[in-house]
């Protein structure tokens, strides 16, 4: 078991730092600490509470969707003899309901092909949840980290920090309406999925938005058939939602892997409104043709001017989020040198 980190909590001058900030307007909180057992909490507010809020900064969480360490052909992610914890926690039908903190530990194969390691799992799933808040969680290594299901449209996840998430960071395919903002997503294969499945009903919704503001998202490569391949900011289609992105870095972590080009085209078709973005191939290769350009409103940079752009996001998110249990392999928060003007430290 991974222990608690505490970080500094020094103040930060002209900086708010709002982590945790819905303890201040649930209306009933429910504490919750220490391991967890490996299996699913559903999650119940005392009855008939709306805008109820469940404090886990004390606990700690394990997603494991895989009966075996390392999937193959022949003894897929369903078989074995291992425990599973596919969706360690659901908030099912309720009203405005907010995760506080939380630390998601993981048991999901990072290094097998992808087809034999898609056993269906989300570490945070909403269904039937309106409004809901993720607010100042740690999750490391799920499958998908977050999930909007059917019927929970206006979920806000903030001042969280995802990373390597083997499949979706968050999850949309119900095409609803959500923010994500001041968030580091440090590692995904695929960003943003609001994509249905090709049988699903689902109708356009060009008139709903999910919108990035102050978010760091980093792709990266996984196994996937025979070889590797990385997401797009957004798995979509034509059917998705508008993005409105603002005050944003994507980078891509290329390493010769394939990519879906028409993720990429419909992620940049799909805008509304962007401004004050950067777009970072930290690759020193050439960006290949299947990655279609993100427009004028992303700076773009590559190679080394790329990468120092990233490590500096990153290391002032961190700087500019103390507050947040992590790992023990996590770099601790240096307040004093968190920058509310720069990317990372946006909060709006």
């Amino acid at each position: 078991m991974a222990a608690l980190v505490p970080a500094s909590m020094s103040k930060m001058p002209g900086y708010r730092d709002d982590t945790y900030g819905a303890l201040q307007t649930a209306r009933r909180i429910v504490n919750l600490r220490g391991q967890q057992p490996l299996e699913r909490l559903k999650f119940t507010p005392p009855a008939g509470v709306s805008g109820s809020a469940l404090d886990a900064r004390r606990a700690t969480f394990t997603v494991a969707n895989s009966r075996n360490p390392k999937p193959t052909a022949d003894q897929d992610c369903d078989q074995g003899i291992l425990p599973v914890n596919r969706y360690p926690l659901l908030i099912e039908q309720q009203d405005r309901t907010a995760i506080i903190g939380g630390l998601f530990l993981s048991r999901v194969p990072q290094s097998s092909e992808w087809r034999v390691t898609y056993c269906n799992s989300s570490v945070i799933t909403f269904e039937g949840a309106p409004n809901g808040v993720v607010d100042g969680v740690r999750i490391t290594g799920a499958w998908d980290a977050v999930r909007a299901s059917r019927g929970s449209p206006g979920l806000l996840i903030e001042n969280s920090w995802i990373s390597n998430a083997r499949d979706d960071a968050v999850e949309n395919d119900f095409l609803q309406t959500m923010t994500i903002r001041d968030t580091l997503i440090d590692g995904a294969f695929q960003g943003i999925s609001v994509k249905p499945r090709k049988d699903s009903d689902m109708g356009d919704a060009s008139n709903q938005m999910v919108t990035l503001s102050g978010v760091l998202l980093r792709l990266q490569e996984y196994s996937y058939k025979e070889g590797r391949r990385f997401g797009a900011l957004a798995k979509s289609d034509q059917r998705a939602p508008r993005f409105w992105v603002t005050n944003s870095v994507v980078a891509v972590d290329y390493a010769g892997g394939s990519s879906y080009p028409q993720f990429w085209a419909t992620s940049w078709s799909k805008l509304s409104g962007s401004s004050n973005n950067l777009f970072l191939w930290l690759s020193d290769a050439p960006i290949p043709d299947f990655v279609p350009l993100p427009p004028s409103s992303f700076r773009l940079l590559r190679g080394q001017a790329a990468r120092d752009a990233w490590t500096r996001a990153k290391s002032n998110w961190i700087n500019c989020h103390p507050k947040l249990t992590r790992l023990p392999t996590d770099p601790r928060s240096n307040p004093d040198a968190c920058v509310p003007s720069s990317w990372g430290g946006f909060t709006n």
